[in-house]
């Protein structure tokens, strides 16, 4: 019969009721009323999955209560925007910009780079948080002073990335040019072959005279960039690749050559595909800014 003799017994003790049996299966380890509990608590956006485990000391995992927060209708999980918005001239600029870039600019042959701050707890910058739709949004205030943190410089393009700088101490024009010197110029000639376009924001030490004229001097082509576009920049993805990595299972640092050394390890062990899909989306972004009349993109 292919049944086992407790299945039999069963049928044979009962026959007429044998369909109508209830299993109660699996208890649920959450109750309703703790469930709606942490939903509350998460609703405040200053609460990661991780911290309502702990403040609420749940039998289950960090994971688990995401996938509950996930079934509230009203809940989703989003990034905390960059304050301040765009201004009606900002949005202008951005769309001549892409405009411009969409047709006249091969975004294989450019060198996107950045600085990106990392803390010992935690990342710069870079907050997801649950929000609630049925409210507004939060606006995510950047720290300038904090605890120890590592302050580094980068690039990367569709060949690869140039090695990770570490910056000491605060930064002027001078110091920004010397490790354009050091980062930048070797891995234009050795992996761009000196043919190439370099992309920066409008940071003042960046974009000082002394940095014009060094990069001048050195021939350093430069992409234009629109203010207040880090959404553009597809180097803040490799940013949030990168601390998600360092800061992998709610991971902090107590010193800051640990965290220095999780910054290379993982900094070295992001993916090519990932660098050519992000410089891809180049053109989809800059098709996204003229469609949404220069408003912030969800990239």
């Amino acid at each position: 019969m292919g049944r086992t003799k407790n299945v039999v017994g069963r049928f044979l003790k009962d026959p007429l009721g044998y369909d109508d049996i209830k299993r109660k299966g699996r208890s649920p380890k959450l109750e309703n009323k703790l469930k709606s509990r942490v939903q509350r608590a998460a609703r405040s956006g200053d609460k990661s999955s991780s911290d309502l485990v702990r403040e609420f000391d749940l039998p289950v995992s960090a994971r688990r209560v995401r996938q509950i927060l996930h079934e509230d209708p009203n809940m989703t999980y989003t990034k905390a925007r960059i304050a301040p918005p765009l201004s009606g001239k900002h949005k202008q600029n951005r769309m001549e910009w892409a405009r411009a870039m969409l047709f006249h600019i091969n975004f294989s042959n450019v060198i996107f780079s950045d600085e990106k701050k990392f803390n010992l707890d935690g990342p710069d910058g870079t907050k997801y948080y649950w929000h609630d739709i049925r409210n507004e949004k939060k606006l995510l205030s950047r720290r300038q002073n904090g605890g120890t943190s590592v302050m580094v410089w980068a690039g990367f393009s569709v060949d690869g990335t140039t090695r990770i700088a570490f910056l000491e101490g605060k930064q002027k024009s001078i110091h920004y040019t010397k490790t354009l010197e050091n980062y930048l110029l070797p891995f234009a000639k050795d992996v761009m072959k000196n043919e190439y376009f370099f992309q920066q924001d409008n940071a003042p030490i960046h974009v000082s005279e002394h940095s014009k004229e060094w990069m001048r001097v050195n021939g350093v082509p430069l992409l234009p960039w629109p203010s207040r576009s880090p959404d553009l920049n597809p180097i803040e993805n490799v940013w949030g690749i990168l601390a998600r990595r360092v800061y992998a299972h709610g991971k902090q640092y107590y010193t800051k050559m640990d965290l220095i050394e999780a910054i290379k390890r993982e900094w070295a062990n992001i993916p090519k595909e990932t660098l050519e899909n992000l410089v891809a989306s180049m053109r989809n972004r800059c098709a996204s800014v003229l469609e949404g009349k220069g408003a912030i993109l969800n990239y």
